[in-house]
């Protein structure tokens, strides 16, 4: 077969290596066509995270002057307070948004464990019910053999065992004639 893209030469002639010892290559600009400078900024914030800064509150009622240091309110910009306010009502309706779904998902889980509770309640009251009535007509005969002390097995046990030698006695006296 031929190898229609790639090169001619047989890629197992080449003396192999041990996979442990493969060195990752790096990111290089030439290789997959991305300049450099975004290939080191995509490594830059993908090894360090900015996290931290004051804790903020969501959804409070606290005025755009609580925090001197923000870059809207000191820079005197007439859209800072605009984009607080709209801060304010995102995280306001969030905040709705979050109480409603977590209490249909509490009223959920509730309503599963109840739902849950009472057929379990219910299949006991069932097995209950049937170990009261009985079994049918092979519990009934276990129960009078139960019933019968040891003497009275061994008496119907006797009368079945004669009537099986009566009937292997009428069948031996039919063929014979």
């Amino acid at each position: 077969m031929g190898n229609l893209c790639g090169k001619e030469s047989d890629p197992f002639a080449q003396p192999g290596r041990r996979l442990d010892s493969a060195v990752t290559p790096a990111i290089s600009s030439g290789s997959i066509g991305v300049p450099a400078s975004t290939a080191a900024a995509y490594r830059t914030k993908r090894s360090s995270p900015k996290v931290g800064g004051p804790a903020r509150t969501l959804g409070g009622g606290g005025s755009s002057s609580s925090t001197p240091s923000s870059p809207n309110t000191a820079g005197g910009g007439g859209s800072g307070s605009a984009e607080d306010d709209a801060r304010r009502r995102a995280a306001a309706a969030a905040e709705v948004f979050l109480s409603f779904f977590l209490s249909t998902l509490l009223a959920k889980t509730l309503f599963v464990q109840v739902v849950n509770m009472r057929r379990t309640h219910t299949n006991i009251k069932a097995r209950a019910n049937q170990a009261k009535r009985g079994g049918g007509k092979l519990q009934a005969k276990l129960d009078k053999q139960k019933a019968q002390p040891r003497v009275g097995t061994l008496r119907d046990l006797s009368e079945t065992e004669q009537q099986y030698r009566a009937m292997d006695q009428t069948a031996k006296a039919l063929q014979n004639d």
